[in-house]
């Protein structure tokens, strides 16, 4: 067993961090106030990643992505990706390489790589008013019409619509069977007729990613606009959901982490009652249950990464991961404000925002309750 960290993956990891501090730190207040990424800032943003070397690091090197395709190496970056706004952590991994191997030659060079160079901005649309766990119950179809599909339905917290050029949307193709082969993704531009962006959803955390309800009205799209075959759309969601899940956990992780570190630096010189916060036991003890309880989330995420990187089948330690990291980071942020008092429910300190933001973590991406489901079923089975 062998804890040790290849000097490769240090260094990246050390440069995530440096960019963190230097480029994305100085504008996360401009995202909060103004809950946006305007095109100017992405613009600017994308041009920092590139010349910091970081744009596209997860994706493969064939398409001039970094490199970093497993989950060990994005594990490390992602931790320090979490100490940032959520919106901000897209400009390292720019996620539209993800569905690259189900593209045709057509779908890569007009819709994927503009956007994997930072040209454009996607989205993609899975959740409906009645299917977010639950995908077999979705409601919007999509009907073959000669060489068309058309498209009716509604779906909601649809994140970063509002930038986007296209979007993939998943749609229900054969209705007998649903999640077992009867869900597929299009590829639909913004601007297709039957396709409206209706309002937006305001979210208590993650400013800037904004969510939105999507409406489709007899919308017509291409059958060149299908990714990958008939009724596979939701096994290639589904293929990357559990990664998903163990991104969400070490990004969790680092915004706690982050956290901790304002109130460990707070204690030790704010004094109350003749001595520092640091040298009373009941600061200590709060403090040290942090500690106890990140490295704890740490060490599980990264097993679970390990896992995956070995090929061996890690959906249970996905979900053990994303359960306990988030309702750990849950916890050391509510600690950390708690230690800074007054200060730390006020907006002049980042506390507040990684609160806010922490609360989705516990739902996105499977639910919590969903992730004991999925280990309960693997314990007793």
């Amino acid at each position: 067993m062998d804890f040790g960290i290849p000097t490769e993956y240090r260094q990246i990891k050390a440069l995530t961090r440096k960019f963190v501090a230097e480029v994305l730190r100085p504008v996360e207040e401009e995202v909060e106030e103004t809950a946006d990424v305007s095109d100017e800032l992405h613009a600017r943003l994308v041009a920092e990643s590139k010349r910091y070397g970081l744009w596209g690091a997860f994706a493969p090197e064939s398409v001039g992505g970094g490199g970093l395709t497993t989950l060990v190496p994005q594990t490390l970056v992602r931790e320090e990706l979490g100490a940032t706004s959520y919106v901000l952590r897209s400009y390292v991994d720019s996620g539209s390489a993800v569905r690259l191997e189900s593209a045709t030659e057509y779908q890569r060079e007009k819709f994927f790589m503009p956007a994997f160079r930072g040209e454009v901005r996607s989205f993609a649309a899975m959740t409906e008013p009645n299917a977010g766990t639950d995908n077999g119950a979705m409601e919007t179809t999509a009907t073959r019409d000669g060489d068309n599909w058309v498209i009716n339905g509604t779906k909601h917290f649809i994140s970063g619509v509002d930038h986007a050029a296209w979007g993939i949307v998943y749609a229900v193709t054969d209705p007998e069977r649903r999640k077992h082969g009867g869900i597929s993704g299009f590829i639909v531009e913004k601007g297709t007729p039957g396709f409206t962006v209706g309002r937006r959803q305001v979210m208590m955390g993650h400013r800037g990613f904004n969510q939105y309800v999507l409406h489709f009205d007899n919308c017509v799209v291409p059958h060149a606009n299908m990714l990958g075959q008939e009724g596979t759309g939701l096994r290639q969601f589904l293929t990357s959901i559990t990664g998903a899940r163990v991104k969400v956990a070490i990004e969790a992780v680092g915004s706690a982490q982050y956290a901790h570190d304002l109130a460990v630096n707070y204690v030790k010189v704010r004094e109350v009652l003749g001595s520092v916060l640091a040298a009373k036991q009941g600061i200590q003890w709060m403090l040290v249950d942090s500690m106890m309880e990140l490295q704890s989330a740490r060490l599980i995420t990264y097993q679970a990464a390990w896992k995956a990187d070995q090929g061996e089948d890690f959906r249970v330690e996905a979900s053990m991961a994303k359960a306990y990291a988030t309702e750990t980071a849950q916890r050391v942020i509510d600690r950390a404000i708690q230690v800074h008092g007054g200060l730390g429910y006020c907006e002049e300190l980042p506390l507040a925002r990684l609160f806010r933001d922490i609360r989705g973590a516990r739902i996105y991406e499977g639910a919590n309750e969903a992730q004991r489901y999925i280990i309960s079923k693997a314990m007793f089975q």
